[in-house]
């Protein structure tokens, strides 16, 4: 049994919730009884979320009425939802509008998000954006529920799954949602998937477990070797086991220049082809340091002479 730290009640079993890769906006589903089974979803063709829209418009209903707690909670939501999707960024730029009683088609109603293209519908939000702060708004939903005599049930304990976290967001937001999800969600331990070299690279001092296919089956890595200064790169090649970082025409150059320099006696036509070789990576929007063609030249001629020494 696990009790969590705002709890005022009986303790109950630490909650495990799982979300799928195919993980899909539901519409007026509040009191649909197949989302009460939140692990099933995870082995689900679609993985159904709570409607974030529905949720918001009863928070904000409660605090109209002055419910207790109503509009802390409400509050508490609208943070959420500001922090996870940047573009929104602050609370006052998340509005609540009525119906259109006249049903005047050019009215805006419902609730409202402002971002760099002024106030627009959830529906008109970029798909990142409404699957993220969907599956978010999913799980607060369900800690409030879990945990309904908690002060802060979005602070209670829980074990959350997610297949393919990185779904639709941009690079930033990738990099960041760790930290945002960190900040909302304090007690909560998530285990994740990813495809993401820039997830992966803001989890290197986390409990990061790679999978590789080996033998046509895969294998579990989980003590891969990092470090936790690598940079983006480092993290391509090394942990995605992609063979370079650069463009494969363009390290096709790099490879054939560093074989040349390795020849000990170029013919006129190799040394011809290298300096060719070198003008084109020179010109490169991010040619490699000249330091780096030294020091293969150094080990060029230290291996010649040791091969002289030795013979």
């Amino acid at each position: 049994m696990a009790r969590g730290r705002n709890s005022t009640g009986p303790a109950p079993d630490l909650p495990v919730i799982a979300y799928g890769a195919n993980r899909q906006i539901g519409v007026q589903n509040l009191d649909d009884p197949i989302l009460t089974d939140p692990v099933s979803m995870l082995f689900a063709q679609t993985t159904t979320l709570y409607d974030p829209e529905s949720i918001l418009r009863d928070l904000d209903y409660a605090t109209s009425m002055k419910k207790p707690g109503a509009d802390e909670r409400r509050t508490q939501f609208l943070e959420l939802i500001a922090t996870i999707a940047p573009r929104i960024g602050q609370v006052d730029h998340i509005r609540f509008l009525g119906p259109s009683i006249d049903a005047d088609p050019g009215k805006l109603t419902g609730v409202q998000f402002h971002n760099s293209f002024g106030w627009v519908h959830f529906s008109e939000m970029s798909l990142g954006q409404q699957t993220t702060i969907a599956w978010a708004v999913d799980l607060a939903w369900r800690l409030v529920r879990l945990y309904p005599t908690s002060e802060n049930p979005l602070a209670e304990p829980a074990i959350v799954l997610v297949d393919e976290i990185d779904l639709h967001l941009h690079p930033k937001w990738q990099r960041d949602l760790r930290g945002y999800l960190t900040q909302h969600f304090p007690a909560t331990q998530f285990i994740a998937t990813a495809h993401s070299p820039l997830m992966a690279q803001a989890s290197l001092d986390a409990n990061l477990v790679v999978f590789q296919e080996e033998d046509r089956h895969i294998a579990i890595l989980n003590d891969a070797d990092r470090l936790l200064d690598w940079r983006l790169d480092q993290v391509v090649t090394a942990l995605f086991g992609l063979p370079s970082a650069r463009p494969p025409n363009i390290q096709a150059m790099f490879d054939e220049r560093d074989q040349l320099l390795n020849v000990r006696a170029r013919t006129p036509a190799e040394e011809a082809r290298l300096t060719e070789l070198k003008g084109k990576i020179a010109g490169l929007s991010a040619p490699t340091p000249g330091v780096d063609e030294a020091a293969m030249d150094i080990i060029r001629r230290a291996a010649a002479r040791l091969g002289g020494a030795s013979a």
